[in-house]
């Protein structure tokens, strides 16, 4: 592998990390974090999506989104830390967050503003796991791909605690470990 290939799997490791310890720190569970990926994309992580009760309004759904949202923030968020010369500002993950703000918000200066305060709390996030994101990093260069008892060894290995996410209305959300 080249210098700038062990780069690239670097910075990919650092970007799928970036995914899975946001949607970590919101309370999803984790199914399988990999930077080995057979389709048109480097890497993946699959995770459970946040699931309210039917009978919640729609300031709890839209919190739905948000969570979506920060979690594809995120990992652009990560790698752009790691390397921003192997950041692409207009991968998928955007395209991703753009198409489920607009299920929440009209077009125009508002939703700007809305993603911007969605991207300021994904770099929050980001920021203030930037350890353990290092670390699942390199053990993903290493193997890469962790399964889900993996990524929970992992993480309870690290002594790691999600004290740092957004819950609907400013609720306070437990770990999915």
């Amino acid at each position: 592998m080249t210098g700038d290939e062990a780069r690239d799997v670097e910075a990919t490791a650092h970007h799928e990390a970036g995914h899975a310890i946001a949607a970590w720190a919101h309370g999803q569970r984790i199914m399988r974090v990999s930077v080995a990926s057979g389709d048109e994309s480097k890497g993946h992580v699959m995770h459970s999506v946040p699931v309210l009760p039917k009978n919640w309004n729609w300031i709890r759904e839209r919190w739905r989104f948000e969570v979506r949202i920060r979690i594809a923030l995120a990992g652009r968020i990560a790698q752009e830390k790691f390397d921003p010369k192997f950041c692409d500002q207009l991968g998928g993950d955007a395209a991703y967050a753009l198409e489920h703000l607009t299920l929440i918000v009209a077009p125009g200066d508002h939703a700007r503003a809305y993603l911007r305060l969605l991207e300021i709390e994904a770099r929050a996030i980001v920021d203030a796991r930037w350890d353990l994101i290092r670390a699942l990093a390199a053990e993903l260069v290493g193997r890469r791909t962790l399964g889900g008892r993996e990524f929970r060894a992992f993480i309870r290995a690290a002594g790691a605690d999600p004290k740092i996410y957004f819950g609907p209305l400013g609720s306070k959300l437990g770990p999915a470990v």
